[in-house]
């Protein structure tokens, strides 16, 4: 198996783990809030790997592990709701962004 086929193999895997409506919020939010799509995309795959159910132990929902004082501080109403985790999550990306 060469690099080339297993670079790929993880593309392809990344692409299909994205469904084209999540996908779609992504760009939105992260061109609305001037973040880098492929680092909404890094955290939503290490975070929940596009699961929107997701949830951690500590108390973290959602596609992008949103805290429950952080989505009220981004006014997520519904943590486990796609359109709203990560508009709420990008808000905070960019946020913690300008910090810096």
């Amino acid at each position: 198996m060469t690099w080339r086929f297993i670079l790929v193999a993880l593309v392809a895997s990344n692409v299909r783990a994205q469904p084209a409506a999540l996908a779609a919020l992504v760009d939105r939010w992260a061109e609305h809030f001037g973040v880098p799509s492929e680092l909404v995309r890094a955290v939503i795959e290490a975070e929940s790997n596009w699961n929107p159910r997701a949830a951690s132990p500590a108390g973290a929902v959602g596609l992008m592990q949103l805290m429950p004082d952080t989505a009220a501080a981004f006014r997520v109403g519904n943590r486990f709701d796609p359109a709203e985790n990560i508009r709420g999550g990008v808000a905070y990306l960019a946020f913690l962004m300008e910090q810096c």
